[in-house]
């Protein structure tokens, strides 16, 4: 693990205090690189038909347990105020690729 972000890719996201979101990844891995998708919605909205970030990882890990990573910028909420602010996650699953 390193502590600073190896990838960084950004979506713009109008975040709303007080509301659960759910979040969805796939990583995929072909030649020694992952590509990784993710969607964002608002708990209870219909999942998105559409990836809403898409990124290549040039050296995933390709052995141990799975882990999710964040990083918020400085400045992106009110709280974080010097990049690395903790970010937590919860009711995480993590199962194996569906091919959606």
């Amino acid at each position: 693990w390193e502590s600073l972000p190896r990838i960084d890719r950004s979506v713009p996201m109008d975040w709303d205090a007080n509301t659960w979101f759910t979040l969805k990844l796939t990583v995929e891995q072909s030649n020694g690189k992952a590509i990784v998708k993710g969607k964002l919605w608002k708990r209870g909205e219909p999942e998105p038909k559409d990836w809403t970030l898409e990124v290549e990882d040039p050296k995933p890990n390709t052995e141990g347990s799975a882990a999710v990573y964040a990083n918020v910028p400085a400045g992106s909420i009110e709280s974080a105020t010097v990049p690395g602010s903790e970010v937590f996650f919860d009711n995480l699953k993590v199962v194996p690729n569906s091919g959606k």
